[in-house]
């Protein structure tokens, strides 16, 4: 029995000559699965599999360890009574994103209080983010698919703002020649 991985499945051969061919020759998805007896799927998002070790993209999120650890750990999901920087980078990527009305006082301690969870929740409900393994209607958890989409659309919007500078004005004394 061998196997051989592709970027999203890993194959078993029975077949140990088919399996040598196939190492030696590298070939796309669909050849591996033509010779393969069975076939495990390894990814679970967009860019979540078991065995890689995944990564945020944005600028917001990509340094955060916390909300690193919340992309591949489900004990470390970010709750509500959550306190800390990632919680005040969630809440500025959902008024970024959604303008969502989080509390002020929330914002100033960084906590994941009551309009921050109604703000994730807004936020899951309008993207239809559910795990349906387990769930029949959004929650108001920070978790994998959530902090994934989050930070997907985060960084596209990161890759599309731009700052142009139209025209500058300027005051000058005119004794004196300085900027006023």
């Amino acid at each position: 029995m061998r196997r051989f991985q592709n970027h999203a499945c890993e194959f078993v051969y029975s077949d140990k000559r088919v399996a040598a061919r196939l190492i030696r020759t590298r070939p796309s998805s669909k050849e591996l699965a033509a010779n393969c007896k069975t076939i495990r799927l390894k990814r679970i998002s967009n860019r979540v599999c078991k065995g890689r070790k995944m990564h945020l993209f944005s600028r917001l999120f990509r340094n955060d360890p916390r909300l690193q650890a919340c992309l591949t750990s489900d004990p470390a999901h970010i709750t509500p009574g959550c306190v800390g920087d990632s919680v005040g980078k969630i809440q500025t990527a959902l008024a970024y994103l959604d303008g969502a009305q989080i509390v002020a006082l929330e914002l100033e301690t960084k906590r994941y209080g009551p309009s921050t969870a109604a703000a994730v929740l807004a936020y899951k409900q309008k993207r239809n983010i559910i795990n349906r393994a387990y769930q029949t209607k959004a929650d108001n958890i920070v978790g994998k698919m959530t902090i994934a989409a989050l930070d997907k659309e985060i960084a596209q919007r990161e890759r599309q703002t731009r700052i142009t500078i139209e025209s500058v004005c300027c005051r000058f004394d005119q004794k004196t020649g300085a900027p006023v």
